[in-house]
């Protein structure tokens, strides 16, 4: 992927990545820039993918998962009822210089809010909307 060095913003909501879901660990090293991600209601997105954006993404500040339904669950693909505790822990340890956070649409546990909430600290707007916390 050459030339992607210099690019800030990906958008690809609705893409199905379920043929690749090791296409953001391959090319995360390649999105250094990157400083907006939206990710919104694609399938194949799984943990390990969040953590190498979170990993090589450095100056990310906007991030979009709204509604990520499907995952690879190493054996096969399952319908995801909620943010896995993994996401959550991925997004706070890996994202600190958020500033915008969208997780529409999901289910998402008080213990991982607050880990996001606790972690980036830059964070001046997230959107929960229609989430189910627990």
């Amino acid at each position: 992927m050459r030339g992607t060095e210099s690019l800030r913003t990906l958008k690809m909501p609705w893409t199905d990545l379920s043929n690749d879901q090791t296409i953001f660990e391959s090319v995360a090293t390649k999105l250094s820039n990157l400083t907006y991600l939206d990710i919104s209601h694609c399938s194949g997105i799984g943990v390990e993918a969040i953590r190498a954006i979170g990993h090589h993404c450095k100056n990310l500040e906007r991030f979009d998962m709204n509604s990520l339904r499907f995952y690879y669950n190493g054996e096969s693909w399952a319908v995801r009822v909620g943010i896995p505790s993994e996401v959550a822990l991925a997004i706070a340890s890996t994202m600190p210089k958020l500033k915008h956070l969208e997780i529409f649409s999901m289910q998402l546990g008080n213990e991982d809010l607050l880990k996001i909430l606790n972690s980036c600290a830059q964070l001046q707007y997230l959107d929960i909307s229609e989430c189910i916390v627990a």
